[in-house]
């Protein structure tokens, strides 16, 4: 294994956290950082923008993140793009913990991100979340920290809250948001997953409308976390329920598509129910 700087994301819990809200929180910090390399170097290439496993550790969740940048990109080291980071990381997770806390000329993409990362430790009475920027000299073989910010679960709450409000106040009062809406899937597509551009797939949400309409994703993580329900063997994307928040999107006064903005549950639709 070769040694190099790294981005180190800390998750110290006193109860397990199940894979799914694991797993989401590492893809929601894996999209800020691409998403904060594209806005801040964009001559660097999407491929390189993405962060790759190194390290997995045992006792507390310690996962140890490289860059797919080579070590040195146009004259900066990798630990300075990933100090750049961490620190952004700071300054908006900061502004999320004062009272009623904003933060400017934000997305909702962006602040569903931060919240899955807080998801991480938030009801967790010992739950502290930490996220570092290490360098690693090659001389002398040693890591040492250049940026490090952590967060309790007391913290987490509050960003959570603050983050949920100020997306109700991104969408509006007058908007066409429906929380907590039941999907099922009319077409589906083997495509990755892109957010904000149409997915080639359509789904069908009863108490909006009984046509299907094309889905649009407002995150790639709300893309994913549908296509890997019914990606695994045995699924069948056709017999699942999927509970979303939609942005529905109109033409003429008509539902024309769904932005989806979040999945809260996927299950099995039992007819034997009815």
């Amino acid at each position: 294994m070769i040694e190099q700087d790294s981005i180190v994301f800390r998750i110290e819990r006193e109860t397990p956290i199940s894979l799914e809200r694991l797993t989401f929180g590492m893809m929601a910090l894996g999209a800020e950082y691409e998403r904060f390399v594209k806005s801040e170097h964009p001559k660097i290439s999407p491929p390189e923008a993405e962060l790759l496993v190194q390290r997995v550790t045992e006792k507390c969740i310690w996962i140890e993140l490289i860059g797919a940048i080579s070590p040195v990109l146009q004259g900066m080291d990798n630990i300075i793009i990933f100090s750049e980071f961490v620190k952004m990381l700071g300054v908006k997770l900061g502004a999320l913990t004062a009272p009623e806390g904003r933060i400017e000329d934000t997305t909702t993409k962006e602040l569903v991100n931060l919240t899955r990362m807080m998801e991480t430790i938030v009801g967790d009475t010992q739950g502290e979340a930490e996220i570092i920027a290490l360098n690693y000299n090659s001389e002398t073989k040693e890591k040492t920290t250049q940026v490090r910010i952590v967060y309790k679960a007391k913290d987490s709450q509050l960003i959570i809250d603050n983050a949920e409000a100020q997306i109700r106040e991104i969408t509006g009062p007058e908007s066409n948001v429906h929380n907590g809406v039941l999907m099922r899937l009319f077409q589906t597509n083997l495509g990755e997953a892109v957010a904000d551009r149409s997915s080639g797939e359509k789904g069908i949400i009863e108490s909006i409308t009984d046509r299907p309409r094309r889905l649009i994703y407002a995150s790639d993580l709300a893309g994913q976390r549908i296509k890997s329900a019914w990606a695994e063997e045995g699924q069948n994307p056709y017999e699942l329920g999927f509970v979303v928040d939609v942005d529905v999107q109109m033409v003429d006064d008509k539902p024309r598509a769904y932005r989806i903005m979040d999945v809260h549950e996927i299950f099995p639709l039992d007819e034997d129910d009815d």
